[in-house]
Formats: structure tokens, C-alpha cells, sequence
């Protein structure tokens, strides 16, 4: 069902008919009270109509409702009243004796009424039958009977003004849905168009002003196509700058080769030439390693569990203790006890070695590299500063793109601080370079906490 069919039925349909059901309920409610008050009149009257029954001349029985000063004034809503023998002979009756039962036989227990319908004279109307002994020890039945045409015609009164309301409801709500209904599914249709579109490149997706939940829907598949147009442009770079690292080295080592197999050399030379073939080996397999780290890091689930970040930054810290003893290097680690945190321990435990790393290349012998955990706003922060020559404020940025280095010659494949910003943007946080920091290099890892 599309959604401006289910907007019709759900939202005009279902409710005028579940509207149109409760006045028949009502209806049938209504009629059911003025029918109890319509008994209560006759039992009233009957009551009345007892007292004195039999208190004329001689005893001989008679109704009061036709000898009231008022009976012709009521006796269009007032009870038709009628008396019967014991053979059920008409012995008392109105005027129009069309409007009573020509017999009506005794029936029933003395002084137990018994309330009923029938039709007399083509009038529906609601009965009482009464059977009751004269003090001559006769049996009479006393009988009154009320059209119900006064209810009947009440209750169409009602069903012809609330069914007309509910018409115009209807009208209402079918004119007010139908205009829902086709905005909406306009809306939904320009999402729904877009997303083919979002394959050849084509973001155009005008922002939704109206500020509901499709609305939101629209930010988030804008964000979302943005993100991905990004991610595609990174991901060109990054195969481009990737062909043009793994290039060099493959060339090198090409040359190498043919310079080897083309003439003859002493070993001496030979030992040379595979050292250099070695070397390029090692760049082309650290690139690979890399490559392979930051795909895992942008690719592969995150499995985020609680720990302790003190406890992953002191066994970052002791991994690399003895390489940082070899250059002479201190590493101090500054934290105010447990951090417990959640995060994916792999990846930050690598984000972390990499911060360590990239300090141990630029630190000069005998001085120290500082890694600090603390606590700002709900996130963690763990930031490593050497004193290192430091980098260009020009290149704060530049250095966390991939294939960057501090330097021309620096070594390594440049991929190391673009998978400490990814990690980073994957616990929620950033990475960043601290500018006011003087003297070195400060970089903080920042995730949520």
C-alpha cells in the first residue's frame, strides 16, 4: 500500500467510519434511554390509574386519563389506557377504538406488570399490561400503551444532524489528506529519485524547510551523500597518491635489476645493489602495511568495549620502552589513575603507537616524550609532545593527510597520523596539532568518552 493510500485510509477513512460506528452505538444508546423513560411514564400513570380504578359509584372499574380537564392537550404524547375483563372482553377504552387491542385475554400474575411492544392500528407502541382483582374479587387487566413515534422521529433528528456533521468531517478530512497525501508523496518521491542519481555523482537535494522527521531524513541522506562524495574524492586521492608511491620504488628496484643482469659486476657491487634492493623492499612493504592498517581502521566493524585508557597508554608505553632506552629517550606518562572508557582497543592501541612512534622519529637523544590522559568535557584526551623540530604552522593540517611527512626526506610511508585522525573520528573525537605548543610537536587524540 502506497503511503498516500495509507494516509487516506488511516487518516479519513478508518476514522469517519469508526466515527459513523460510535453514533450507531449512541444511537442505539439513546433509543434504549428514551424507551426507559417511556416505561417509566406508563408505570407512572399506571400507578395512578390503580389508586382510583374501582372507586365509582357501585364499584364498576374506570380509567381517569380521558376524564382529565387536560386530556385533550396531552393526548398526543399522553398513553392510550383501555380496561379488560377476565375473557378479555374490551370494556373501557379511548374514544378511537382503533387505537387499543379489540381483546387482550387475562394473562400473567395478578399485580405483575409486564412491559412490551406491539403494533395496534399500524402504531408501533410500548405496552403495559396489568393484571389486577377488583375488591368484588372480579379480575381485570388494566392496559396502557405510548407510540413511539416521538422517539423514533427524536431519533432520527439525531442521526440526520450527526451523520450530516460527520459528512462534512469526511469532506473534511478526505480534502485534508489528499493534500497531505500528495505533498508527501512528493517529498518521499524526491528522496527516492535522488539516490539513483547519488550513484553518477548528483547531490542536488534541496534543503526540506518544513522541519519534520522527513525533513531530518533529508538532512541525514544530504550529509550522508556529501560524506560519500567526499570519502570517494579521498579514496581517488588516496589511489592516486598510492600509485605514485609504490611507482618510485618499483622503478628503483626495475633499474636495479637491469643493471644487474645487463653486465657483469664484482660481488662487492652485486652486495650493493641488492642492500638497495632491500631497502626498497622495506619501503614498498611498510606502504603495503600501511595501507592494509588504514583500510582495516575505515572498513572493518568497530568493536567498542569498556576499559581502562591508562592501562592501553602504559602498555603502549612499555612496548616501546626499549627502542626509546636505544636512542636515549625518556618516556614520562602523566595520568590521574583509571580512565575507564569505551573504545576499540585495536585500533586505539595502534592510533597510540603511531603518536609514539612519530615522536620517537623527531625526539633528539636525551630528552623526553610526554604522554598525557586527561579528562576535558565527558571526552579523553591523550596527547604526546617531544621536543623535535616541530612543525610548520603551515602544515598542521597538510601532515594528517595521507602520504604527508614532516619532511621530504622523512621516512616512513606517511600514512601514520591519517590513521590516528581516522581512529579518532571513529570514537566520536579528532585529532589535531597543538598550535600553542612551543619547543616541539604536541599532538592530542581526542575521543568521546
Amino acid at each position: 500500500m502506497k503511503v498516500r493510500t495509507r494516509l487516506v485510509v488511516f487518516g479519513a477513512l478508518l476514522p469517519v467510519a469508526l466515527l459513523a460506528l460510535a453514533i450507531v452505538v449512541a444511537g442505539w444508546l439513546f433509543r434504549r434511554d428514551q424507551l426507559a423513560e417511556v416505561e417509566r411514564r406508563l408505570l407512572a400513570q399506571a400507578a395512578v390509574e390503580t389508586v382510583g380504578m374501582f372507586d365509582g359509584p357501585d364499584g364498576v372499574p374506570h380509567v381517569h386519563m380521558p376524564r382529565s380537564p387536560l386530556a385533550e392537550e396531552v393526548k398526543d404524547f399522553a398513553p392510550e389506557s383501555a380496561l379488560y375483563d377476565d375473557a378479555g372482553a374490551l370494556i373501557i377504552h379511548v374514544e378511537d377504538h382503533a387505537r387499543v387491542p379489540a381483546s387482550l385475554p387475562l394473562r400473567g400474575t395478578l399485580g405483575q406488570v409486564r412491559l412490551g411492544e406491539q403494533v395496534v392500528g399500524g402504531v408501533a407502541l410500548r405496552t403495559l399490561e396489568l393484571p389486577l382483582r377488583a375488591p368484588d374479587g372480579r379480575a381485570y387487566t388494566l392496559w396502557l400503551g405510548a407510540s413511539l413515534a416521538p422517539v423514533e422521529a427524536t431519533l432520527a433528528r439525531f442521526y440526520a444532524a450527526t451523520l450530516s456533521a460527520v459528512g462534512a468531517l469526511a469532506l473534511v478530512l478526505f480534502t485534508i489528506q489528499l493534500v497531505v497525501a500528495r505533498r508527501l508523496a512528493r517529498r518521499i518521491g524526491a528522496m527516492t529519485s535522488f539516490l539513483p542519481r547519488l550513484r553518477d555523482g548528483d547531490r542536488t537535494l534541496p534543503p526540506d524547510p518544513t522541519g519534520d522527521e522527513l525533513a531530518a531524513l533529508r538532512d541525514v541522506l544530504r550529509a550522508v551523500s556529501t560524506r560519500l562524495a567526499e570519502a570517494r574524492v579521498e579514496q581517488d586521492r588516496l589511489l592516486a597518491s598510492a600509485a605514485h608511491e609504490l611507482r618510485m620504488p618499483l622503478t628503483v628496484l626495475r633499474t636495479e635489476v637491469d643493471l644487474a643482469l645487463r653486465k657483469q659486476r664484482s660481488e662487492d657491487e652485486l652486495r650493493a645493489a641488492l642492500r638497495s634492493v632491500r631497502d626498497d623492499v622495506d619501503r614498498l612493504g611498510q606502504l603495503a602495511g600501511a595501507l592494509l592498517d588504514l583500510q582495516a581502521v575505515r572498513h572493518l566493524g568497530f568493536d567498542r568495549t569498556g576499559g581502562d585508557l591508562a592501562q592501553l597508554v602504559r602498555e603502549a608505553v612499555d612496548g616501546l620502552r626499549t627502542v626509546a632506552l636505544a636512542r636515549r629517550i625518556e618516556l614520562r606518562v602523566v595520568s590521574g589513575g583509571d580512565a575507564p572508557a569505551r573504545f576499540d582497543e585495536r585500533a586505539l592501541r595502534q592510533a597510540v603507537d603511531n603518536l609514539l612512534g612519530n615522536a620517537l622519529k623527531h625526539a633528539p637523544p636525551g630528552t623526553a616524550i610526554e604522554i598525557a590522559l586527561t579528562h576535558h568535557e565527558s571526552r579523553w584526551q591523550i596527547a604526546v609532545s617531544d621536543r623535535g623540530p616541530g612543525v610548520p604552522a603551515g602544515d598542521a593540517e597538510r601532515i594528517f593527510e595521507p602520504f604527508q611527512r614532516g619532511s621530504p626526506e622523512g621516512a616512513g610511508a606517511g600514512l601514520g597520523l591519517t590513521l590516528v585522525r581516522e581512529v579518532a573520528q571513529r570514537h566520536g573525537g579528532r585529532a589535531w596539532l597543538d598550535p600553542a605548543y612551543a619547543g616541539g610537536a604536541r599532538f592530542v587524540l581526542e575521543l568521546a568518552g
